[in-house]
């Protein structure tokens, strides 16, 4: 489910030509919000949603390259949502859902859990590896991927989930507003992973050139799968770390999206979106669904020889009559 959606202010209250124009809902802030516009939005069979914009502050710990310091996170907490709920009353129920800000950090996410983890996951101190998070030229990047990794999964159970489980259980969709980041390197610098949220079927709405946009839990079936590098940007983004546009590992990478990101839209090639960490754990009977197979060349993947079985098995990856097709479009 992907569908275009419109902040409804004083000018866009004519709901029928809002459908015309190919909007599949709208999202009321507190001055719009009136039962007789939402009558109106529901008579067009438009999906309809109040966005929360009261952000409480928590306190909480972040890294930097000299240590860990104490400041503020900036979230909608579960007490907003209920609240937000008992004021709206009767009228919640002509809501099909709630736009929640996704938690905003000032830095990288520090837990006093994750020595613990990093210790379990490999047997080392993680004050030894810690540099390697701002050092672009650290003899260590794979730990900057378990970093972002742990960082992102932590940021979702803590603050994101919760959030959700709670919407479901009184019948309203929730969609975390992740604003404009819609490339891979912006996701990673928030650590936020949208493939958690996919997993867990929670929608979320991003803006583009062409407005904002739903993309929903379970995605409609597309014949092509798009793989991006997001490890491959893990492992070769240093935070805070200065880099020029000369080609390099994370240039490369970033370029590869917008390129296959870009030239598929302008080719009208509908696709889905993994990285390289859920391909790696796709089963094959999964992949058998999609036509054509796009695998980013710097992806990279814990399995080096996945690529080569997949091909032997039938599978088409990056087979040289699609790569044409973008080829022509540039």
């Amino acid at each position: 489910m992907k569908y275009r959606l419109k902040i409804i202010d004083r000018e866009d209250v004519d709901f029928r030509e809002l459908k015309e124009n190919g909007f599949g809902g709208v999202i009321f802030t507190d001055r719009f919000l009136t039962g007789e516009n939402l009558k109106s939005a529901k008579k067009r069979r438009l999906k309809t949603f109040f966005h929360i914009r009261d952000l409480s502050s928590d306190t909480c710990f972040y890294l930097d390259s000299g240590g860990v310091y104490e400041e503020n996170l900036y979230r909608v907490t579960l007490e907003t949502v209920k609240t937000v709920k008992e004021r709206l009353g009767d009228t919640l129920d002509m809501l099909d859902g709630l736009v929640v800000s996704i938690p905003y950090l000032k830095g990288l996410l520090w837990d006093e859990e994750f020595p613990l983890l990093y210790e379990d996951f490999c047997g080392r101190d993680i004050k030894e590896d810690l540099p390697a998070v701002f050092d672009k030229d650290t003899e260590n990047p794979d730990f900057r991927v378990w970093y972002y990794s742990v960082a992102a999964q932590m940021l979702f159970f803590r603050y994101i989930l919760p959030l959700s489980e709670y919407l479901e259980t009184i019948g309203k969709k929730v969609c975390f507003d992740f604003g404009s980041m819609n490339r891979c390197i912006d996701l990673v610098k928030k650590q936020i992973n949208p493939f958690l949220l996919q997993k867990h079927k929670i929608s979320v709405i991003y803006e583009t050139k062409d407005g904002i946009i739903l993309v929903g839990g379970k995605e409609k079936y597309k014949q092509n799968l798009l793989v991006l590098p997001m490890r491959s940007i893990m492992l070769n983004f240093a935070y805070g770390a200065n880099y020029s546009r000369q080609e390099s590992p994370l240039v490369l990478a970033l370029a590869e999206e917008e390129y296959y990101k870009s030239t598929l839209k302008r080719c009208k090639i509908e696709y889905s979106v993994v990285s390289e960490f859920e391909f790696s754990c796709m089963k094959q009977t999964e992949l058998k669904k999609f036509e054509n197979i796009l695998v980013c060349d710097s992806c990279v993947f814990s399995d080096n020889n996945r690529i080569e079985m997949l091909k032997k098995s039938g599978h088409k990856i990056n087979d040289k009559e699609i790569l044409d097709i973008l080829d022509r479009a540039n």
